[in-house]
């Protein structure tokens, strides 16, 4: 008896190595590989697991039934450069009635070759669904009558997700709107943005049509800068100070400058 039983516990061991076990990531049942430990090989098993679950805790059956939906959509959500994007909240809405069916979160799905980010599984039943991908900072994406009736599962592909683009303000001013010829003219900007950080961007001086100076904002910026014009010709300038955004960030403009280059005393009697 114990040699018999120490021989099936070797078996269980070997067999169990070999079974795929999944991961869970969408509401209402595991991946798609996602079976248990020995389904694969000893489906009665799994039926049986199943079946103790209905089970009341009298140990009597109370006749009710629980199955997983049997039917697969899976896509992978990506960002305007098509990067995958994780942590993207994605539901199935019955087309119907608009009732929230299934619902996950994009992942990194392991491959051979690497994970695959912004990954999406979804368990549901045959019928027709709206897909909905939502995520902060992004515009909302929406798929309308995902029609599934066979068991090959159901792959909308990638998925875009467009940043949100939030309004900017740019306040600018000159340090000394009066120079001398020889002096540098330098203009001091704050971009600022109620809804999100200014991380980055491209500001841009003009005198009139002319593009006077250039500079990058970077995240340790802020959205604060000093741009240094240099010398500027005797005369009166009226410079246009404006923000190129990046995703994300609308662009915007300051309103224009004055300033005066000129001789100390010029104009004076």
């Amino acid at each position: 008896m114990k040699k018999r039983l120490s021989l099936l516990t070797v078996l269980f061991v070997f067999l169990s190595a070999l079974a795929p076990v999944g991961t869970a990531h969408a509401k209402g049942g595991g991946g798609p590989d996602d079976d248990g430990p020995l389904c694969w090989l000893l489906a009665w098993g799994c039926d049986d697991d199943r079946d103790d679950e209905d089970e009341d805790e009298d140990g009597d059956d109370d006749g009710v039934v629980t199955t997983q939906p049997a039917y697969l959509i899976q896509g992978v959500a990506v960002d305007g450069n098509g990067k995958g994007v994780d942590n993207v909240a994605v539901q199935a809405l019955d087309a119907s009635t608009g009732e929230p069916v299934a619902t996950a979160l994009t992942y990194a799905s392991a491959r051979r070759t690497g994970p695959q980010h912004g990954y999406f599984y979804l368990w549901v039943d045959r019928g027709v669904y709206d897909v909905v991908l939502v995520k902060r900072g992004y515009d909302a994406t929406f798929l309308s009558d995902v029609n599934v009736r066979s068991a090959k599962p159901v792959s909308l592909g990638e998925l875009r997700l467009d940043l949100r683009d939030w309004p900017t303000s740019t306040v600018a001013e000159v340090l000394d709107p009066v120079v001398a010829p020889r002096q540098s003219v330098v203009v001091s900007v704050a971009v600022d943005s109620k809804r999100a950080k200014v991380t980055g961007g491209r500001l841009v001086v003009l005198d009139g049509k002319k593009v006077l100076a250039t500079q990058r904002l970077t995240r340790a910026d802020q959205g604060v800068a000093t741009v240094d014009l240099g010398r500027l010709p005797r005369g009166t300038h009226r410079l246009s100070v404006e923000y190129r955004g990046v995703d994300g960030l609308k662009s915007s403009k300051a309103r224009t400058l004055k300033v005066v280059v000129a001789k100390p005393g010029a104009g004076r009697r």
